[in-house]
This record gives structure tokens, sequence and C-alpha cells, in this order.
């Protein structure tokens, strides 16, 4: 106490205490504990009732209730449930000392504390009493010596305003309205957060909080515009609040356990406390308070990432040069690889054409010099069989580019299983008894019975395993055709082909490579004169029919071959079969539009032959022409050549159409052409044709196609 007239001598002592509390805050409690608290001893000296009574709580396992503030850290918060903060960790030293057990109840905000406080709940000990008596006596509570004193801090920030900041439901003393002046404005908070961004932002110029929540504030704020100035005249003393209705015992023994803790025991939680609960800074908000080092950090980021950028580039640039190295030797050995072929391909078709073309052309001369009709005959007869010969060799080839252009596609339709095999059987049966081979025959499928199937890629498949195997087999040896039939369902059945024969057989390393392009294993005998493209493309149509083929051959013992299919079938009942054995187009007007004339002998040989007239045209323009000057219904049919001078059989077709009269849109116009594969017919198709007839000329197939387009 001073005088009332030195004034001047109370400020510079308050300022002294200040002075003390700023650097060393816990001067108070190390007096008390030195002068006070010395002869206690390091533990505490309860009394026999105090000590009854704790043993009764232990014996029963009662945990009291007690009560704090949510919101004034680094004093006290809740982290997950758990209480945290300096006046916690003072009650959990005070369980340790006396054996007691306390639940602190937690509240989400200071709204929820308030009132849990004024509730009918009852709590044993509020940890956050003000050391006021009289308060604590309105509030129910009796209390212990103060274990915790702080100051006041008014911490400002780069606005100024007269508008302060304060919690809306501080108690009065925490408010502590005699430090505002009386023309201040309030700005009601519902948390200590509000009230710091309500100065960080403008919104209130000042706000107050106790000395460690304000060093926590300003410590987190990374802008630096929060300032905080103790005010040494207004300090809070701390004690725990006793419930009034508790046993008196509960108020004696916390006393004595506040004092027990003050001291060294109390300075370390507040030094472990006020630093633990210090802000981290993020990166983001390091370098928003520090520029210069966002500056050097941005420009060390920026090297480092050019260089890592021209080391990828780099990287990548050799990889591409790498890949287009190796892209470039796989082209050159690619373009060797297609030579090699392309000369073996060459080299094989030079001699497999020229050997039936110099048949042709030799036999021709004879045929065409001698008078013996008996020798014309034979030479005529040797000429077709090259013709034959060179035909096959030809329909090989053109398969081949047909499979490996990806063109081929299968033409499906309900055929008479009995005919496929008489018509195979018929033509083989021919060649092995030509050569002297012995040819058996076996069939289990029902006359009956009509599979769903490309009848000419079937035939063609079978065709060149007969071929071969009547080739590969020595005069005097056998070959066995067997078909066997297995029903799987009322509308399926699987097909089983076999083609045997006790010939020459194949090697090991050859079976290996049997269905490549080209593939011979003994191309310097005569015997094996071929281009080596049957089998590969046997196995071609095998594929994409969804069949299967095997093999079991030996040098000396012959070759078996396997192929099946499963295939849609259907009883002859359930089939429209109305096929013409023989053809008759008398008094039918043919329009054939052709440019070569060997070609245009042929097929009107071919037509007048079944009583059919035929007029010629030389080109397009002239078939257009002769159809325009016709009367309607004149014509019957055209057969239409696709590659013709003047105009081509396509525009000639269009023309026809587009005439101004009704047989136009109804005359059958048939193409007569080599362009015989898939997408050739259905360009033909696109262009307004009916029908198409490949050349070489299948006699048979353009009377079926010429009577079916008359039929409609």
């Amino acid at each position: 106490m001073v005088r009332k007239d030195r004034t001047e001598l109370l400020d510079r002592i308050n300022a002294a205490i200040t002075q003390l509390d700023n650097n060393y805050p816990d001067w108070r409690n190390d007096l008390w504990n030195k002068y006070y608290q010395a002869d206690t001893g390091n533990q505490i000296a309860f009394t026999a009732e105090e000590r009854k009574y704790i043993n009764s709580l232990q014996n029963s396992d009662t945990t009291l209730t007690a009560i704090i503030s949510p919101d004034r850290i680094p004093y006290s918060y809740f982290e997950n449930g758990t209480a945290k903060g300096i006046m916690p960790e003072v009650l959990k030293k005070i369980e340790d000392a006396t054996g007691l057990k306390f639940d602190i109840i937690e509240t989400k905000d200071r709204q929820e504390y308030a009132d849990l406080l004024t509730s009918d709940q009852h709590i044993d000990v509020k940890i956050d009493t003000y050391t006021d008596y009289y308060q604590a006596e309105i509030n129910g509570y009796k209390i212990t010596d103060a274990y915790l004193s702080t100051n006041v801090d008014k911490i400002t920030g780069k606005f100024n305003s007269d508008v302060v900041a304060i919690l809306k439901y501080a108690d009065p003393t925490e408010v502590r309205k005699d430090i505002l002046s009386s023309d201040q404005q309030l700005l009601y908070c519902d948390s200590n957060e509000e009230c710091i961004q309500a100065v960080k932002n403008g919104t209130a110029g000042s706000t107050y909080l106790y000395t460690y929540q304000a060093q926590y504030y300003v410590d987190s704020d990374t802008s630096g515009s929060l300032k905080a100035v103790t005010l040494p005249q207004y300090t809070i003393n701390y004690s725990f609040g006793v419930a009034v209705d508790d046993d008196y015992r509960l108020l004696t023994i916390m006393d004595k356990a506040v004092n027990y803790v003050q001291g060294d025991i109390t300075k370390q939680i507040i030094l472990e406390q006020t630093s633990t609960t210090s802000y981290s800074m993020t990166l983001s908000e390091y370098m928003r308070s520090n520029p210069i080092i966002l500056v050097a950090v941005f420009t060390v980021l920026g090297l480092l990432l050019g260089l890592v950028a021209l080391t990828i580039y780099r990287r990548h640039s050799m990889k591409l040069i790498a890949q287009k190295n190796a892209d470039l030797e796989n082209a050159i050995q690619d373009a060797e690889t297609a030579n090699a072929a392309k000369s073996t391909f060459l080299s094989s078709m030079s001699h497999d054409m020229r050997t039936p073309l110099n048949g042709i052309i030799g036999f021709t001369d004879f045929a065409l010099r001698t008078n013996d009709v008996k020798k014309k005959q034979e030479y005529l007869t040797k000429v077709q069989k090259s013709s034959m010969v060179l035909k096959n060799l030809v329909n090989d080839t053109l398969n081949v580019s047909r499979i490996e252009s990806g063109k081929t596609s299968l033409n499906p339709e309900f055929t008479s299983t009995q005919e496929i095999y008489d018509n195979l059987t018929l033509v083989v049966a021919a060649a092995a008894e030509e050569k002297g081979v012995e040819f058996h025959t076996s069939s289990d499928v029902p006359e009956d019975v009509y599979v769903k199937v490309d009848k000419i890629k079937l035939s063609e498949i079978f065709m060149n395993l007969l071929s071969n195997a009547i080739k590969y087999t020595p005069k005097g040896g056998s070959v066995w055709f067997d078909v066997k039939y297995e029903m799987i369902n009322d509308s399926s059945a699987k097909f089983l082909f076999i083609v045997k024969d006790n010939g020459i057989g194949m090697s090991k390393e050859f079976q290996k490579i049997m269905f490549d392009a080209f593939a011979q294993e003994n191309q310097n005998t005569k015997m094996m004169e071929g281009t080596g493209l049957g089998l590969y493309i046997v196995k071609r149509y095998v594929d994409i029919m969804d069949g299967k083929i095997d093999v079991e051959s030996e040098q000396g013992k012959g070759t078996t071959f396997y192929v099946s299919f499963i295939r849609e079938v259907k009883h002859s009942s359930l089939i429209n079969n109305d096929k013409k054995a023989n053809y008759d187009f008398t008094g039918a007007q043919i329009l054939l539009a052709e440019d070569n004339q060997f070609n245009q002998e042929i097929a009107k040989t071919l037509l007048t032959e079944k009583g059919a007239s035929v007029t010629l045209a030389n080109d397009g323009q002239e078939a257009v022409d002769l159809f325009k000057n016709s009367e309607e219904g004149y014509y019957a049919a055209v057969f239409m050549d696709v590659h013709m001078p003047i105009l081509g059989g396509f525009e000639a077709t269009k023309a026809i159409r587009s005439l101004d009269r009704k047989d136009t849109k109804t005359i059958p116009i048939i193409a007569m052409t080599a362009d015989a594969y898939d997408q050739d017919v259905q360009n033909c198709m696109n262009a307004g044709m009916n029908a198409h007839v490949a050349k070489p000329i299948d006699t048979e197939h353009l009377y079926s196609v010429l009577n079916e387009m008359l039929k409609k």
C-alpha cells in the first residue's frame, strides 16, 4: 500500500510487478513455495478424516465431475473429446497427488458451457473459478487458494476503430468493463477466434485476452498485423470451485493439493503448454510472411523445373531416336523379308505358270498345224487340262490375296450335304483313277440333311486336301474320304471330315510350317509341282468358318487330316430346293456389253447353246444406246462388263436405270467381270446391278444366275 498522494510511486511499483510478470511469470508461486510450503515436505499431509474420505471414493470407484471453459487456448480447450491446456494438466497433477478421479465434462462452445453451469446437473468442481469469494458464493461454490495468475492483454490490428470485440457469454469479471471507456462500441462474438478475426479484418479495433491467449494468437498471425500490450493493472487469479453441497473434506483436500502443485510443478506445466500449443505455420503461410524467401524459393524452383524439363526432354528425345532407329531396323528387316518372300513367290509363280502356259501354247500350235482329227482332239484335250491347271493357279493366288487383304467373307446358304459329297467324290474319283490310286469313300450323313455353309469354300477346302492326297500318293496307293455326323440338338450338328492317304507323308519339321504360304517340302521333285498355297488357303478357310483342323503324318507312311465344324442343319422338307438340271432360255433376248472379242464369243456361245438370242455391245455407251432405242420389254436381261472404254459398266448401268421407261427399273443387269472380290461384288450391287458372274466363267453358275433372274 502507498499513500494516496504517492501515485507516482504506485505507478513505479506496478510497472516493476508487470516486468516481473513478463520476465518471470511464476515468481509468486516460487515465493509461496520458498516461505510457506517448505515445511510440508514432498507429500501432502492429509488428516485422518480426509484420508477416510479419499478411501471411500476409491473403494466405491467414484469419479467426481468437473467443468472448464472450452475456448481458452492454452489455458483450457478440448481436442478429440479430451480436455487440454494448463488448467486440466494442473488437475491431473492433483489427481496423482490425492488419488481422486475427475471426469471433465466436454462442452463444444462458450454457450453450452454457460448453460451447463446454470442447469440442474450437479458438478463437483469448477476448474476455472475466479478467485472472488463473493461471486463464488453466489454461484454455489466454495473456492480454494489461487493456483494460477494471469494478466490481461490488449490486442490490436492494423485498422483503427473504437469498436471492441468481446465474448458474448463472458463473465463480468472477464469482460473487465472498467478497462473500456464509455464511448466505445462493443462487438459481441461467440468465441475468442471470432474476436481475433474481427480485429484482423477491421470489424473491430481491439480485443482483450489473457496474456497466454494473446501470445498464442499473435504467434499464430502469419500476416504480422496483430500486436499485444500487457495491462499490468489487471490480473486474474484462478481457483478451484467446490460445490457447496459436496462433502466439506473435498474443499480442504483440494486446497492442500493446490498448495502442493504450486511452484515447480505448475511452472513446468505452463512452459510445456505454452510451447506445445504454439502455432505451427504452414509452408504457404511462412512464405507469405517472408516475401524475400518466397522469391528465392520460386527462383530456385523455376531453375529446378527448367533443369528437370530439359532432362526429361533429352531423355524423351533419346528414347524417340532409339525407337525410330528400332522401327527403321524393323522396317529394313520387314522389307528384306518381303523382298525375299516376293522373290520366292515370283520364282514359284514363274515356274508354275510357265509350265501350263507352255503346254497351252505348244499344244495349240500342234493342233493348228495338224490335219489329223484324232491328233487335233488329243492336243486340244491337253490344252484344256493345262488351262485348268493355270486357272487353279490363278484362283489360288487370288484367294491368298483376298485372305491377306481381309476381304474374304462367308456366304452361307442351306445346301444338300449329299450334293457337296457327290460333287467332291465324282471329281476326285476321276483324278484317282487316272493316276492309278484307289479312292475309298464313306458318309453317315443322311441324304435329306441340309447344312448352312459356304459351299464354295467348303468344296475348296476338301478339293485341296483330296488333290494333295492323290498327288502325294504313288500309283497303287490308297486315299480315303470319310464323313462323320453327330446331331448336337434339333438345329445343329457336328461334322468330322477325314482325308487319309498312305502316300509319302510329311516330316515333323515341315509340319510346323505346312500352313505357311508357299511352303513346300520337296520343291525339286516333279511329282510335287505346285505353288504351296493349297494348305495355306485350307487353314485360313477353316479358321474363318470357326472350324478346327488337325494332322497326323509320318514320312513313308502317309498323312491324315481331321477337319471338324459345327453347323446349323435342316431337314430337306424345310428347304425350298427348286433347282433345274436343264436350262432353256429359248426366246430370251440378251444384251451383252463386253469389249473383249474372245470374251464376247465365249459368253455368246454359252448363251445361244441354251436358246437365247444375243445382241453385242462393244462398250458401255453402245449398250445404253441399244437399250434406249429398243422397245420396252424387248431385252430380258443385260450382261455388263465393268471395265470398258467410253463408258464403264457402273456408269452404263446407272444410265440405263435413269431412262424414262418402265422396264429400266425391272430388267436384270448382271455383272460379268474379272473383279471377283467380295467388295467388288458389293460395288456392283451398289451401282444398280442385280447379280454377279466372275471370269473365268463358270458355265453352271452363269446358267443358274440367269435362270434365277429371269424367274424374278
